[in-house]
């Protein structure tokens, strides 16, 4: 049976990994208004959050 050694590169490429997909889905709260805007004509209307709370359901 094969060791599995530490490697500290191994858990700095997982951390990004994981932080940046969570960077990505936070970040989509900040583009809510605009995206709104874009694609339903109206800030106000609120449909692009959503989205957000759908991704944030599945992490």
């Amino acid at each position: 049976m094969t060791e599995l050694t530490f490697s500290r590169w191994y858990l700095f490429i997982a951390a990004f990994v994981v932080q940046f997909c969570l960077g990505c889905i936070y970040s989509w709260s900040v583009l809510n208004h605009p995206i709104d805007f874009a694609v339903y004509g109206d800030a106000t209307k609120g449909r692009a959050v959503n989205t957000f709370y759908i991704a944030m359901g599945v992490v």
